[in-house]
């Protein structure tokens, strides 16, 4: 999957290119995690944009926060996890990909809130449900971004996983690349 010109002409973006082993990693995950974001039309659909474009935007946007020189400043692991945080901040959005996901989201605590407040006539109808899990995907988004960060959506039998799973790519891939100021360690 091509990156679009905004991600590629940033200057973060930039930065990440000096590290071709993390742009690699980096691109990767970008590519399952679009294929999981385009699940979010469907059980979201009232919501606003949450697929790989939404994330690709956040590109500009750094630039636009981060300053010239500061961008100087970041080193390519740097770099590499602002990128990552773009493409796994809304991830937890298409936790219902499977019929698994949808099952959990059905049984948490949101939805069943959700479902007592309606009149029980309506509880059982499509559209009831639909925005149940619409509700419950939404205040568990970030805690599911966590988890899909570290294991695969529930019933996806490995199509949405990456091998190895971020969270191992990050520990092993960034030992020793983060600049010294944000890791606490010393310059020297």
């Amino acid at each position: 999957m091509d990156l679009p010109v905004n991600v590629i002409e940033s200057r973060l973006y930039g930065t990440l290119t000096k590290d071709l082993e993390l742009l690699s990693i980096l691109q990767s995950m970008r590519e399952i995690v679009a294929a999981l974001a385009a699940t979010t039309d469907r059980t979201v659909p009232n919501y606003s944009d949450h697929t790989v474009k939404h994330m690709d935007a956040l590109w500009g946007v750094a630039d636009q926060i981060i300053t010239v020189e500061e961008s100087n400043l970041l080193t390519p692991a740097e770099a590499f996890l602002l990128g990552v945080s773009f493409y796994l901040h809304d991830v937890g959005m298409a936790y219902a990909a499977t019929p698994e996901g949808f099952n959990i989201l059905k049984s948490s605590e949101p939805f069943k809130a959700f479902m007592a407040s309606i009149p029980e006539a309506e509880r059982e109808l499509p559209s009831s449900i639909a925005r149940g899990v619409a509700i419950s995907v939404r205040r568990l988004h970030a805690d599911a971004a966590r988890e899909l960060a570290i294991n695969e959506i529930p019933g996806s039998e490995g199509l949405y996983s990456s091998r190895p799973k971020p969270s191992a790519m990050l520990g092993q891939q960034l030992a020793g690349r983060l600049h010294p100021a944000t890791t606490g360690a010393s310059r020297n």
